[in-house]
């Protein structure tokens, strides 16, 4: 089985309150982009895992899944089914594509919540299980925290770093401002 680093796109379409926001939107999106298509991962390749983007009517991002199959052989894209939400079910479909999920990169929406915690394959539940998990703000996004602009970031991040430091994984789950600050350990 290939070695694969994960990237785990959680709620990364985007919300409704946050539409206001298109220039990080559109940060975001060219982040992720320039990650999948211009990073030095690309040539070991990626295991990338988003929602049903049929089901979550995504354009965007159902384009990227399309350039992503047709374009990148070493790479795998896996829309979760809506029965399909834990780690253990997201490495058996791995397994399928024969891959093993090494590193694991996570961005999204609700950083401090979904993103962080509050789902079955959230950044707490990977490195829970030994992963290296590593939050990349500059494709993260968030509508649940108050505060407009900048402060609104502001208080997105510092939530962020709080719950990590005070849950005591500090040391498993690394929150880095771009891609070009991600670690591997393949």
């Amino acid at each position: 089985m290939k070695k694969r680093t994960a990237v785990v796109l959680i709620h990364f379409e985007i919300n409704n309150k946050l539409a206001m926001n298109k220039e990080l939107d559109e940060l975001r999106f060219s982040k992720l982009k320039e990650l999948i298509f211009e990073h030095p991962i690309y040539d070991t390749g990626m295991f990338i895992i988003s929602e049903n983007l049929k089901t979550h009517h995504s354009p965007r991002m159902l384009q990227l899944k399309h350039e992503v199959d047709n374009e990148m052989p070493q790479s795998y894209w896996h829309e979760l089914d809506d029965n399909v939400k834990s780690i253990e079910d997201i490495k058996k479909e791995a397994a399928k594509a024969g891959y093993e999920i090494g590193n694991v990169i996570i961005a999204g929406q609700n950083l401090a919540g979904c993103v962080l915690r509050s789902l079955d394959y959230s950044a707490f539940k990977w490195a829970n299980q030994g992963h290296n998990a590593q939050i990349v703000l500059s494709m993260c996004g968030d509508y649940e925290i108050s505060g407009i602009g900048p402060l609104k970031y502001m208080n997105s991040f510092s939530s962020l770093y709080s719950q990590v430091k005070k849950s005591g994984m500090i040391d498993k789950i690394d929150i880095v401002s771009d891609i070009d600050n991600i670690k591997f350990d393949e």
